[in-house]
């Protein structure tokens, strides 16, 4: 129960670390919206007639998913750089 109470508070530092470092350096546009819109037509595919659904339907999950993409590309180059700097690999979960 100590050792997952534990665990549980290291992935909140963990979280609340990420939240402050990418906190105001993710913007996104509609344009950026639109752009995944374009790219992802078949994620907004409407279940009864197959249809792709209008950007006006679906424009908060783009900017939704927009901005997770941003977020996770700033996640990736802040790990690199903090691997870099303590000289160190990220195996990932076994």
């Amino acid at each position: 129960m100590k050792q997952r109470l534990a665990q549980l508070q290291d992935d909140v530092l963990k979280n609340a670390y990420v939240e402050r470092e990418l906190a105001g350096k993710v913007s996104v546009t509609e344009s950026d919206a639109r752009t995944y819109y374009q790219d992802h037509q078949s994620e907004f595919k409407d279940s009864k007639t197959g249809a792709v659904r209008p950007f006006d339907e679906v424009k908060e999950s783009c900017l939704n998913m927009a901005r997770y993409q941003k977020q996770s590309e700033l996640l990736n180059q802040m790990m690199e750089r903090l691997m870099k700097a303590a000289d160190a690999e990220f195996l990932g979960p076994k």
